[in-house]
This record gives structure tokens, sequence and C-alpha cells, in this order.
């Protein structure tokens, strides 16, 4: 009982002082001392002193701070505070400042060998009178320690980059990803035939102090026949931060800086730009194109099925595809349901070679060749790339690819010519033995440049890739003709040259203009092949509107003539009537879309989209007209998805009079750790695991249905590894 009265009489204490701070304030300015009497405090004020309160000080304790850098907010955590002298003989609060702390804070303290020093409670602290210029202050009514450090005492800030000491490996944890698609078409015709389709893709995963154990694997089956199964990667890798490196140890894929990207088992050793300040990431392509009907988009990488989605008739973009190495031609195949398919190849190639002065980026590859095809034989191989910054804004590179039927060598040099653009220039020579043929030799060449015009706002790609002489083969040319006995030699057979563009062009407040291009010419009677596209597209108060026109080399197994050049436009609108409505919630647009193809009349979409239930429901209607096509039927179709808390689900319906389709899916992450299994929405990239204990339903800040689950945890995907992530919650 005697311990409650004593809190009780500190905190009337306390209170009584505080609130007797303002009377004092009143008095006049030039005061330098104030003296409060104890028994005005209505308690037992014998062994009280008000001294520290007489000076302007506060009590010392535990306070809840924000810890500021020049400025800049580095750090908010609870700091102990104690009460002491500073230079002036004044009485202040102070805090133990670890080196723990300071170089996590960028602070140069191997440069000041006196910094730290005991405390009087034995604590190891940074005294910040040794560096010259250096001071703090605790600002009590704001809670901030403020440090005022010079900058020649601190570390420099890269963008885009955190300091190392706040590089960890995580936690240790089991991750897996899953996504499952399912889809009947049923056709309405005299034998009302159905046709099924099951799709299901995983990507388990763990974590092990510095080890990263991933493998993505999908499954496909149709119509009955037997289920397909095709492990795209399995690995092992860790990074390497003293030397910015990474170690991959399993199946994967090499880059393709100088070779063509190619599937291996075994270890590649390789430099690992993510930890790099001003980082360039993979560069990924953008796949475009026009549905003519309710569409299955399947993209190939060499040979592995690495991504599928179903979409609307029009104009589709894809821009998230797991990408494997940091090239090779995308194979794309668009199954119609009306089925009219078709099939077109999107060039894959790496942007411009140019790296700063002195910074080696660098590859070695060790193990068997993997391919695509069954039957195969592995064959071993080594890959090595070595690129290396030069003055003068040179970059030199060369490389060696050898197995028991092949060798290759390449070297290159690439030049940043500053406002002038980038270019790079390459060569390859290759000596190689198909299966039961002869040796051939043969060498390509190729140029790139590349040129951002910063003041027009023009984006600038053109490459070249010259196959001088009919002996040239790359790698899987050669190696897939090893125990595949149906192998059809195609890739590189006969072509003499390709040349790709790419112009994008921003107008400001008229909107964006890109093209793009790619010619293929081949030796002998084969005649070239183009593919095109154009884009303009604007947004505006009003809404958003886009013209896109496309030209493809198409594959049509109901024609008697494989190869045809077809032409199709697309004209798209959307209004955002949320605007009108004043309710931003709910995102509802109203869409318009107008399609013409070759030798067909034009087709109508009418459509609507938005969201609901606190953006967690995302719903899709629209109609589509086809008056006098025959080819083409009136259709309605509606798609829904949910974002839960644990995960995703969607579904569609689709109906015409000659088709009714119906679609649905689930995706979502598990992560097992150590205090429990947390379900959510499919995330990639870096996962964090957001902790809020015994917070349920706190939502993260800028994705709908992302929200902790009962224990007060959830997963948030799309990170960047070696960067400061902001994760914010909102616990309404």
């Amino acid at each position: 009982m005697e311990e409650r009265n004593n809190k009780y009489e500190l905190s009337a204490l306390y209170i009584a002082v505080l609130s007797s701070l303002p009377f004092f304030f009143c008095a006049d300015v030039a005061a330098r001392s104030y003296t409060f009497e104890p028994s005005m405090l209505n308690v037992d004020g014998n062994d009280i002193d008000l001294s520290i309160f007489e000076s302007g000080a506060q009590l010392p304790g535990t306070y809840y701070v924000d810890i500021m850098l020049n400025g800049k907010l580095v750090d908010t955590k609870e700091m102990e505070f104690s009460r002491e002298r500073n230079k002036d003989g004044e009485f202040v609060l102070s805090s133990c400042l670890t080196q723990s702390m300071l170089n996590r804070y960028g602070v140069k303290v191997g440069d000041y060998p006196e910094l730290f020093v005991n405390s009087s409670n034995g604590k190891v602290c940074g005294d910040l009178s040794v560096i010259p210029g250096a001071f703090s202050y605790f600002d009590f009514y704001n809670q901030q320690l403020n440090l005022s450090i010079p900058n020649v005492a601190l570390y420099p800030k890269y963008k885009g980059i955190a300091s190392e000491e706040l590089w960890d490996n995580g936690i240790n944890a089991f991750l897996m990803n899953y996504q499952a698609n399912a889809q009947i078409n049923q056709y309405r015709n005299k034998k009302n035939r159905e046709v099924s389709s099951y799709w299901a893709r995983i990507e388990p995963g763990m974590n092990i102090g510095s080890w990263r154990i991933r493998n993505l694997t999908t499954f496909t089956k149709e119509n009955g026949n037997s289920e397909k199964r095709e492990s795209v990667y399995t690995y092992a890798e860790r990074g390497l931060t003293s030397i910015k490196s990474n170690l991959l140890i399993g199946e994967s894929y090499t880059n393709s800086d100088i070779f063509d990207s190619i599937s291996f088992r075994g270890i590649m050793l390789h430099s690992d730009e993510s930890m790099v300040p001003y980082s360039k990431y993979a560069f990924a392509p953008v796949i475009r194109g026009i549905a003519q009907s309710q569409a299955l988009i399947e993209v190939r990488q060499n040979g592995y099925l690495i991504h599928t989605v179903s979409v609307a008739p029009g104009a589709f973009e894809i821009s998230d595809l797991p990408v494997t190495g940091s090239g090779g031609d995308l194979q794309v195949s668009v199954i119609e349901t009306n089925g009219k398919n078709q099939s077109f190849t999107v060039p894959y190639t790496t942007p411009v070679i140019a790296l700063r002065e002195n910074y080696l980026k660098y590859s070695l590859v060790g193990g068997m060749y993997r391919s695509a095809y069954s039957g195969v034989d592995n064959t071993a191989l080594i890959q090595m790339t070595a690129m290396y910054g030069m003055p003068w804004n040179l970059t030199t590179f060369v490389g060696f690819q050898g197995s028991e039927h092949y060798n290759s060598v390449a070297t290159g040099v690439g030049l940043s010519m500053g406002d002038m653009g980038a270019i790079s220039l390459d060569g390859i020579y290759a000596r190689g033995q198909k299966e039961k043929q002869n040796k051939e030799d043969g060498y390509s060449w190729r140029v790139r440049y590349s040129k951002v015009f910063d003041i027009t706002g023009t984006n600038f790609i053109a490459a070249s890739h010259q196959y001088s002489s009919d002996g040239y083969q790359t790698l899987s040319d050669v190696l897939d003709t090893y125990g595949h006995s149906n192998y059809s030699y195609g890739g590189y057979a006969n072509r003499s040259m390709r040349n790709s563009l790419t112009i994008s062009q921003s107008m400001g407040e008229w909107g964006t203009f890109s093209f793009g291009g790619v010619r293929d010419e081949y030796r002998g009677n084969r005649s070239p092949q183009n593919s095109i596209n154009a884009l303009y597209s604007n947004s505006m108060e009003w809404g958003t509107l886009s013209l896109n026109w496309s030209q493809n080399k198409i594959t049509d197994s109901s024609r008697s003539v494989k190869d045809k050049k077809e032409n199709i436009f697309s004209f798209w609108v959307s209004i955002p009537l949320y605007r009108l409505l004043g309710n931003t919630s709910n995102n509802i647009n109203a869409t318009t879309q107008i399609q013409k193809y070759d030798n067909q009349k034009m087709q109508y979409e009418f459509g609507m989209n938005g969201r609901a239930f606190n953006r967690q429901l995302y719903w899709d209607i629209s109609q589509r007209l086809a008056p006098g096509n025959e080819n083409y039927n009136d259709a309605s179709r509606l798609n829904l998805e949910w974002y839960g808390t644990y995960g995703q689900i969607r579904g569609g319906y689709g109906y015409s009079d000659s088709l009714r389709q119906m679609n649905a899916g689930i995706s979502g992450t598990a992560i097992v750790h150590s205090n429990g299994v947390t379900f959510g929405q499919k995330q990639g990239g870096t996962i964090a695991l957001v902790e809020a204990q015994g917070v349920d339903g706190a939502e993260v800040i800028g994705w709908p249905g992302v929200k902790t689950d009962f224990r007060g945890y959830t997963a948030l995907g799309h990170l960047t590894p070696y960067q400061e992530n902001t994760v914010s919650l909102n616990p309404a």
C-alpha cells in the first residue's frame, strides 16, 4: 500500500509542477531563474528537490523519440535519457548513442578512434564532441533527439540503396506462392462440344539463414489428356555482400549480356547489381497485342511456359512477366475461344551495355546443359563473361562458352557518349558440330544504340544483328540435336539479319506515342518477316484514350496458308464516372472499344468496371456488338475478383449464341515462420512478414484487402532488396 501511495505522490507532484509552469512562463522574460515552493504542492515536500525544474530541465527516464540526423528522420525508438552536465555546466538530458546506431546512420566511426567511451553505467557510448562541429540535443517538447554531424564525417548517401549496416538475412521461413485457374468452353452448335483446361503454378521456397531456396513448377491439363508438369527452375542462392555478388546452385538461366540465355543445371557466381548504388535492375519486356475474342495468353521462354493469363477481347498488355535470365525471345500464343489462334515472337534484348568506370560485372557458370526438349543429352558446359568500365566512358567485355560439341568466343566494346547516347558493338565466333553432321563455324556481329532525348522526351533504342555466314549457330542449336530425334533446327536457321527499333515519345499534355518494329531477313527464297506495333495514349481530366495498330505474322491451322500478316486496329476510351459521382472509393469507369480486323467489319464493346467493399472487390461487365460480322457473335461478359486477407479468388462468365464460357481461379501466399502460419494474397519478389501483434484487420495502405489476420500478421511482397522500404498500416 505504501508503494502505491509513493507512486501517486510522484504523479501528483509531476502533474502539479507541469500545471504550474504556464504561470511562471508569464513572468518577465528577463528572469533567469525560478523558485518552486514544495509546500504549495500539497504534498510532503521535505525531501523533494525541485531544482531540476528551476533550471528549465526535464525529468530523466525512457522516452519514445524520433532521431533526426541533420534534419532528416533516420530512426524512431525508445531511448533512455539520464541527467548530465554539458560543457557549460548546465543540466541536460543525454542518451547513449551506441556504435551500432552510429554505423546505421552512416557515421565514419573508424575515422575517430576516441569516439566511444565508457559511460558511468558501463555502457560504451559515442561522444559526438570528438567529431569537430558535431553535437546533439534533445527537443523534449517535440520528442526528438537531434544529431548534427558534418557531412565530412558521414558516408555518402547513395540514392536507391540502404546503408550496409541495415542489411540482414531476414527471418527463417517456408514460403509458398500458388495460383490455379480452370476454364470451360461450351460450344453451342450441333455437337455441343465442351472443352476444359486447367492450369496451376506453385512457387515453393525456403529461407534458411543467408540461403534462399526457390522453385517454379507449372501444371497443365486439357480435355482429359494426361497432366503435364514442367519445372522451370529449382535452385538455392545466397548473397555474398562482401563482393557484391550472388551464388546460385541448381537449375536456372544464364544472363544474356553477351550470349543468348540458356538453361543449365549447376553453379553460377555472378555480380549482383541490386547491391550497388544506382543499381540497374533486370530489364523485362512488355508484350502487347490484340485478342479477337476472350483468349488465353501463353508466354514461353526457351520452350518453358512462364506465364499465362486470360484476357478480354481487344488490346492487351502484359508487363508483369516472371522473365528468367536477362533476355531471349519470348514465344507468345493467343488461344482464342473462336478457334482462330495467333502466335508471334517478342524479341527480348537487353539495353546497351555501358558501365561506370572501374565497375566490374561478371558471371561464371559451370554445369550441365538443360534443354526444354525431352530426351536431349545432358552435356557439360562452362560459360564465362566479364564486363569492365574503363576511363573515357568505355566499357569492354569478353565471353567464352564451351562444351564437348561447341565452343564460342565473344568480345566487344560499349561507349557512353553522354548527350549523344550509348552504343555497343560486339562479335561472336562459334564452332560446333550437330549430331551426325560435320563441324561448322561462323560468326555474327551486333550493334546496339540507345538515346534519351531529354528536350523532346524521346526514348530511342535500335539494334542490328548480322549473321555473316551460314555456319553460325548457338550453343542451344547444337546441343539440342543430341539425343532428341525429333528436333527441328530453327532459331537462327538461314537467318541473315535481324533489325529492331523502339521509339517512345512523350508529348506532355498531348499524351505519349510509341512505335516498335522487328524485321527478320533470311537467306534463300524465304521472305522477310515483319512485326510492327504503334500505340498512342493520353490521359485527360475527362478520361483516358488509346489508339493501337499492330501487324503480326499469325499461324492458323484452319487456313491452307499458314503464315499471313494481319492488321488489327483498336480504339479504346475509359471515362472515370467516380469523379462525376463524387465517390473515389468505388473507381467506377465506363469503357468503349472499337476494333477492326482485316477483311472484317467493325466490332463494338461497351462496359463498366470498378471496385466495391473498400476496394476489395473488382468487377468488370461488358457487351460486345458485332453487327453484320459472320465470324463473331454478340457476346456478354462478367468478371469478378476478390482481394481478401487470406488470398484472392476470381471468376468469370461469358455468353454468346455460339459459346458459353466459365472460368475460376484462386491464388495466394502462405508463410510458415517461428510464430505460426500466415496466409495472404499472392506476392512476388522480396516479401515482408508484417507483424502488429494483437491488431486484427489493420490495412496495409495502398494494397486493397491486404490486412493483418486475427493474430496481427500479414504478408506484403514486391519490395526491393537492399533498399529501405516503407510499409504503412491503417488500424481503423
